[in-house]
């Protein structure tokens, strides 16, 4: 359960004014330059977790800009006029906290549906099966999400897979997550997904969450370094690591007798130098081994691919003269050179004496190839 440092008159203030932008700068709890970011950074968030749900159902799929309030949780549960499906998406890396998505039951449904092969009207009810098709999506989203997170805040960023939730359960995770009349962000964007979805998908943020999202940089939150022995107070021992961050490793420190010194006792002064590594360009040690000589005859098979796509496999069977597949590249894209399923280098399609052939523009290091024989 999460707290925030609001006093109940800044909380009952900030309900009047209506959130960001609606009675004040003073109430809000965010100031302008962290609603700016918030609001950029979702709506790249957005674009990838739309993209990436486009992509595993086989259709268009948008999100439009969200629109973000302040509410509680008693306004989020009672502005819902309909059964609505809950997944928690547990931040462990990069940021603390949870983000909660709230999506129509009916919409659920249908993208649920398509995951499971059909045509996004045949799920009457949302099962076992159907809960765990709609988890994978959002995991899919929220992975394109967390990556483009990832590259605006310059964090490493990971989550555990969503929890899907429907019904009392869903209400019930709402009250036992936040305090009655907690501050909350909430962001609402209009999802569309071919002609089978036209809802609202709500994205729920503690106020803790959204500062750190609509921070300019943000550190990593899940390792944390071990205090200097310098700023140990005498005689307290150092803090153990944090559960699931390995320790860093500590110097082995030896006497003048060439014996370990004890851990608590006093330690000589060490040498310490920055490690050299050699150059890994053509003719550095290590880039190449010496005997490559010995499998330059080896046989390759070379792979010059235009695109690729995803079919479902009743599309697949639907195939036949005539049908066009649609790639995932535009024309006049650069085509891949692959060597044994690893890419090697990129070109252009050229003709030559009637048979087709590739013109090299683009190619990986000597290092890089070596590394993918």
């Amino acid at each position: 359960m999460s707290n925030e440092s609001l006093s109940q008159a800044e909380v009952d203030a900030l309900l009047r004014s209506g959130g960001p932008g609606g009675g004040g700068e003073e109430t809000s709890p965010l100031t302008p330059d962290e609603e700016r970011l918030l609001e950029e950074r979702l709506v790249l968030a957005g674009v990838a977790s739309s993209g990436a749900l486009g992509a595993l159902l086989g259709q268009s799929a948008q999100l439009s800009p969200p629109a973000i309030v302040i509410s509680t949780p008693e306004e989020i549960l009672s502005e819902r006029l309909a059964r609505y499906v809950v997944a928690k998406v547990e931040y462990i890396q990069g940021l603390a906290g949870a983000s909660y998505y709230i999506i129509n039951e009916i919409d659920a449904l249908a993208i649920a549906d398509l995951l499971l092969g059909g045509d996004g009207r045949g799920a009457a009810e949302l099962g076992e099966a159907q809960q765990s098709a709609l988890g994978e999506a959002l995991s899919q989203m929220a992975g394109a999400a967390a990556t483009s997170l990832s590259e605006a805040l310059t964090v490493r960023i990971f989550f555990s897979p969503p929890e899907v939730l429907s019904g009392d359960a869903a209400t019930g995770l709402f009250n036992a997550e936040f305090l009655a009349r907690q501050p909350l962000v909430v962001a609402t964007s209009r999802l569309l997904v071919g002609d089978l979805v036209d809802g609202d998908l709500v994205q729920v943020l503690t106020l803790d969450l959204a500062r750190r999202l609509g921070a300019a940089t943000l550190e990593a939150t899940a390792v944390q370094p071990p205090p200097s022995p310098a700023t140990t107070a005498p005689g307290q021992a150092p803090a153990a690591p944090a559960a699931g961050v390995a320790a860093p490793a500590q110097p082995q420190v030896r006497t003048p007798g060439g014996m370990p010194a004890a851990p608590g006792g006093p330690q000589q002064p060490v040498a310490v130098q920055a490690a050299a590594f050699p150059d890994l360009g053509r003719g550095a040690g290590g880039s190449e081994p010496q005997n490559i000589d010995l499998i330059m005859d080896v046989p390759l098979q070379v792979t010059v691919e235009l695109g690729r796509t995803r079919k479902q496999i009743r599309e697949v069977l639907a195939l036949g003269p005539g049908s066009v597949v649609e790639l995932d590249k535009l024309a006049g894209e650069a085509v891949d050179v692959l060597v044994n399923g690893k890419l090697v280098a990129k070109g252009e399609v050229v003709v030559i004496d009637e048979n087709f052939g590739v013109r090299i523009t683009d190619i990986v290091s000597p290092a890089e190839r070596v590394r993918s024989l």
